[in-house]
């Protein structure tokens, strides 16, 4: 059948079901219900005026090119089949009876108290709610394909998760700003590429994640000061198709944002998360525990605050210790070290402080990479006891010739003991004096130095 496109106050005409409407078969009976049906609604629609007389409405094949908004108390008797929908909303209590194999690209809760049963009926690619009491059962017949968006409302014991069919299903973004919380927040078993939770209010309420596979985790001014924020098997992974976030502070690919978090407790459980970035900015954190879990590869702060980094890494490595976790103790000093000598940088003060931190730093990471100190261990003594033996050596006679190898294995002993800074004055079997001694004395405390450097580094494993 031919399709009609009418405007919207046309639509709004065939609903006040007028005898004129049915006598230009506008509107037709079928069963003792209304049908309308083959049309494309231009327009922005609000339902608000019906006269049904007790009948029931079917709006079948309907393509509706603006918002349909239903604020009627006699929608209950109006079913949707087969309309695709730009925007459809439900104001307060007034919804339709069914939408049954609709397509629904934006679907919008306005202090709604729409029935699960027709919730789950909904499947939209966008879902918007707002001011709305979303309790539980009324959350888990939320089932957008694309984004999910709670504002200003009133969430009791609310568990947000992903749904049988949909399992493997990744939503590019979750956002819950604004709400009122009753009862704990768990969201469980998600898939999302831009996770949002901001400008919230816990009281005596635990926020949890579970299972969750995240790309941008942003969370912001949250108050949960009475109890504690926990994430449990949560992994921060790229996009697969290479979803960015728009705050240009932050890496394009994963991160984790803290931004005016209060909590009692942070915990993370068995998270991997030491190939992300976490970003923290004005937040009151007074415990932290990782259980089972590593830390982020890098916490750097939003608005250049390095002492806070300093203060987050102090945390997590108090934790570590008193779990006897002393590699995870020394990395985690490690970085504070790093953000401590950052936050040095700024004032422009502690010059030998700072010099003694890069120092650190470049040796040995501050007593975390043993293997860094051994290299600088290794190529400072080469450089220094060549300039020791090439000016100074009247033995060494540059070219190659039969004795080239013996000569080589010679030195490569003289270098080994030289490596040792209580070696002995005659080590290569010639006394040293005026220059070459005074390099070798210097040598000797540049040697102890990186060699500390070298046994400390190695204590990482140990307690």
């Amino acid at each position: 059948m031919e399709r009609q496109t009418i405007t919207s106050a046309e639509f709004k005409e065939r609903l006040l079901l007028t005898d004129e409407m049915v006598r230009s078969k506008k509107v037709r009976y079928e069963n003792s219900a209304i049908l309308i049906e083959h049309l494309t609604v231009e327009g922005e629609v609000k339902i608000d005026a019906l006269k049904l007389a007790g009948r029931s409405v079917i709006i079948t094949d309907v393509h509706f090119s603006g918002s349909c908004r239903c604020n009627h108390a006699e929608m209950e008797r109006v079913h949707f089949i087969a309309c695709q929908f730009k925007l459809l909303g439900f104001i307060g209590s007034h919804a339709p009876a069914t939408v049954q194999d609709c397509t629904i690209e934006t679907l919008v809760l306005e202090s709604s108290r729409a029935k699960t049963e027709l919730l789950v009926q909904c499947k939209a690619n966008h879902i918007k709610v707002y001011n709305t009491n979303l309790n539980a059962e009324m959350s888990t017949a939320l089932r957008p394909l694309t984004s999910l968006s709670l504002k200003e409302c009133d969430l009791h014991g609310v568990t947000l998760r992903s749904h049988g069919e949909d399992r493997s299903h990744t939503l590019r973004e979750l956002d819950i700003n604004d709400c009122s919380i009753s009862g704990d927040l768990k969201l469980f078993d998600l898939k999302v590429d831009w996770l949002r939770i901001r400008d919230m209010f816990f009281n005596q309420s635990f926020l949890f994640l579970e299972h969750c596979t995240i790309s941008h985790l942003h969370i912001e001014d949250l108050d949960v000061r009475e109890a504690e924020v926990t994430f449990k098997s949560v992994a921060i992974a790229p996009s697969k198709d290479g979803a960015l976030t728009d705050d240009s502070r932050v890496d394009k690919s994963a991160s984790i944002k803290f931004a005016g978090l209060r909590t009692q407790e942070l915990v993370w459980s068995l998270c991997d998360w030491s190939r992300t970035k976490m970003y923290v900015a004005d937040n009151f954190i007074q415990k932290v525990a990782t259980k089972g879990s590593t830390t982020p590869r890098h916490i750097l702060p939003l608005h250049g605050n390095w002492k806070e980094v300093v203060d987050l890494y102090g945390l997590l490595e108090a934790q570590a210790r008193s779990q006897g976790h002393t590699a995870d103790a020394i990395t985690n000093r490690s970085g504070g070290l790093k953000a401590y000598r950052t936050y040095l940088q700024k004032p422009k003060r502690d010059r030998m402080d700072r010099f003694t931190l890069w120092l650190s730093e470049q040796i040995s990471d501050y007593g975390s990479n043993w293997f860094r100190a051994l290299a600088v261990l290794t190529l400072s003594g080469l450089t220094i006891f060549l300039s020791i033996v090439l000016p100074f050596d009247d033995r060494v006679v540059l070219g190659v010739d039969s004795t080239t190898g013996e000569v080589l294995l010679q030195y490569a002993g003289y270098f080994f003991d030289f490596l040792s800074p209580i070696h002995a004055q005659n080590f290569m079997d010639m006394d040293l004096s005026g220059w070459p001694k005074v390099i070798d004395a210097l040598s000797r405390v540049w040697l102890g130095f990186v060699i500390y450097h070298v046994i400390r580094s190695t204590r990482k494993f140990v307690n």
